[in-house]
């Protein structure tokens, strides 16, 4: 499939066309779920590689200006390299090549809240494809993590505007509807939300924010060590 890669030319941003092997990240889940059809640490920790790939990638794009606008699952193509997982995106008819501060950061912060959905949707997908809200969904005790795996690194990276973090972690524990992130372990969750609100008003305060998707990416890693170290 064509995929784009992001480079200069002439000391500008510019985009490169190849032809690249691979699947996306949609049909990559049910291949994992069938790899992996009892769904626990394994196969978690296959889905936190995925997700690194993915943050790397956007990372790349943001570095050179671009903001992607369009991250979906049957949007990014998964390859396997070296035990871990390259990402590419597709479809990069949305993508903006932004030459202004705000601009860039405007859309980036589209670009993080559009990866919180993502991640929700990599988590909760079952073999087959489906997934989101309508998907079933495993207990977060069989991932392997619980309460007591609060995010190490994910409090270091996001940035606290004004009140109180504790306050805000106990309003995301109010009201029974599903939310985004939940049956996740509790760092994942708080993670997605987090991500969720990338792009709203910045004068709301009480508000965790991530800066950036390398630090999205540097989070997933942790977690997957965490993860690793604790088996």
């Amino acid at each position: 499939r064509e995929v784009i890669e992001v480079g200069s030319f002439n000391n500008s941003p510019a985009l490169f066309f190849k032809w690249e092997n691979g699947i996306t990240v949609e049909e990559w889940v049910g291949k994992v779920q069938q790899i992996h059809p009892q769904v626990g640490v394994v196969d978690f920790n296959v889905r936190l590689r995925a997700a690194m790939a993915i943050a790397k990638t956007l990372s790349q794009f943001h570095s050179k200006s671009v903001a992607y606008n369009a991250l979906t699952p049957k949007n990014i193509v998964l390859m396997p390299f070296e035990g871990d997982y390259v990402a590419k995106f597709i479809d990069l008819s949305d993508a903006v090549v932004c030459k202004e501060l705000q601009t860039y950061k405007d859309m980036t912060a589209v670009d993080l809240k559009s990866f919180g959905r993502l991640l929700d949707q990599l988590f909760q997908m079952e073999g087959g494809g489906g997934g989101g809200e309508g998907g079933e969904r495993s207990s977060p005790s069989s991932f392997g993590g619980g309460d007591d795996d609060v995010g190490i690194a994910y409090s270091r990276r996001v940035s606290v505007n004004s009140e109180d973090e504790g306050e805000v972690a106990a309003r995301t524990k109010r009201g029974r509807q599903r939310t985004p992130g939940e049956g996740l372990p509790l760092y994942l969750g708080t993670m997605i939300s987090t991500l969720l609100i990338s792009g709203d008003d910045e004068n709301n305060s009480s508000q965790l924010r991530y800066a950036s998707a390398n630090d999205v990416y540097e989070d997933l890693k942790s977690m997957l060590s965490q993860n690793i170290n604790n088996r």
